[in-house]
């Protein structure tokens, strides 16, 4: 039980979670080992998933050597098959920049509006003339933040309370 507590390999938190599974109901082992009922669940049968994919003896070891975490495991635990599986569990993201394709797509499955206008601003303007405005922003802010105490006097409260958020 110590085993399953502490920090290892998310194959044998699985595992070893399966095989209490098998000797305790999912309540008494939750309270056993510090968790949650539904965790429990939730490992009890991503547990039983993983041991339907047929994985040998050998990947198994091979798994484990890797000590992948248990919360990748979990995320690639819904894959139908093997090579699934494994492929879901090695694949990593490339270090590719954001292009403007992709920041349009992204904003088209968007479903916030403001998202969406702030992408076509960026597309109907040109990144260079947004540079510029951002540039343009940042200096009118600094301005107004190094000025605030001489404004103080000369505009309404609430006016100031928002130039006062403005500069935090």
């Amino acid at each position: 039980m110590n085993y399953v507590r502490g920090r290892v390999c998310g194959v044998d938190v699985l595992l070893y979670t399966w095989q209490m599974a098998q000797q305790y109901d999912v309540s008494v082992l939750a309270k056993i080992l510090g968790r949650e009922y539904d965790t429990i669940r939730r490992y009890k049968a991503a547990a039983e998933h993983f041991l339907t994919l047929g994985f040998s003896k050998e990947e198994i070891q091979e798994l484990h050597r890797q000590c992948i975490s248990l919360r990748r495991i979990l995320k690639c635990i819904d894959e139908p098959d093997k090579k699934g599986f494994l492929n879901c569990l090695t694949y990593k993201p490339l270090n590719k920049k954001v292009s403007p394709e992709l920041v349009k797509i992204a904003a088209e499955m968007e479903k916030n509006p403001e998202v969406r206008t702030a992408v076509d601003v960026v597309e109907a303007l040109g990144k260079d003339k947004i540079m510029s405005c951002v540039q343009i922003w940042d200096l009118a802010r600094k301005t107004i933040c190094t000025r605030l105490d001489q404004y103080r006097h000369k505009l309404l409260p609430e006016d100031l309370r928002l130039l006062e958020s403005l500069c935090q």
